[in-house]
């Protein structure tokens, strides 16, 4: 099929502008010369921009045994509209990738970034991802654990989305007296990530414009 997918013309990724072809050759770049992360990075660019209508990947075993499952570009797209509409995030904004994007978290975090303008920072997916980084971002996406290694410098993140595994009372209680928009994020490999959030003050979870839910005659979540 033909490939439709654009880079928005404000997407940056650490501070350079991109069209296919040029991102294309970084891509393999990466993955000829890169460190594992860069590598991972590399292959989903080439996945991305394929002539393919969806990804393939491994869920994380949330509804079961884990799985390989499609995953349509079209819906990725619209999940990344949907973030990029509830957190209220603008072309040019500034957003950091510090998840493996062997992953759907990671994944989306750039596909977010390639669809909405964001100029996004790629760094290695350690847990302490903020070290010897002093800019200031409007978007972050993070696990539990690196939340926790970065509590001194998480003021640099202006909206940080977590997933992965609930925060810990005493990080929450350390978070709600700082100047961060931290929200806890309800989703999986199989809702391409966060369908739900809440800030880490609030007792429910809303539902993003893009998800419906509802429950079944067993009570199950649907």
């Amino acid at each position: 099929m033909e490939n439709k997918l654009c880079i928005h013309p404000d997407f940056k990724l650490n501070g350079h502008t991109y069209n296919k072809d040029t991102i294309s050759e970084l891509a393999i770049t990466l993955i000829r010369d890169g460190e594992a992360h860069e590598k991972d990075l590399g292959n989903l660019i080439l996945q991305w921009f394929d002539g393919n209508d969806f990804i393939t990947l491994t869920t994380s075993g949330t509804t079961g045994k884990p799985k390989e499952i499609k995953l349509s570009k079209q819906a990725m797209e619209a999940s990344a509209l949907a973030t990029g509409e509830f957190f209220k995030l603008q072309p040019k904004d500034k957003a950091l990738l510090c998840l493996s994007t062997n992953y759907i978290a990671g994944k989306m975090m750039f596909i977010r970034a390639i669809v909405l303008g964001l100029e996004l920072d790629f760094v290695n997916p350690t847990k302490e991802p903020l070290t010897n980084n002093t800019k200031i971002y409007d978007f972050v996406a993070m696990v539990p654990l690196q939340v926790h290694n970065s509590i001194t410098q998480i003021e640099q993140c202006k909206t940080l989305i977590v997933g992965g595994a609930k925060l810990n009372d005493k990080t929450k209680s350390i978070l709600q007296g700082m100047l961060v928009n931290v929200y806890e994020t309800y989703g999986m490999t199989e809702t391409i990530t966060h369908i739900a959030a809440k800030r880490i003050d609030e007792e429910y979870f809303t539902v993003l414009p893009h998800a419906t839910i509802s429950v079944d005659d067993r009570g199950c979540l649907v």
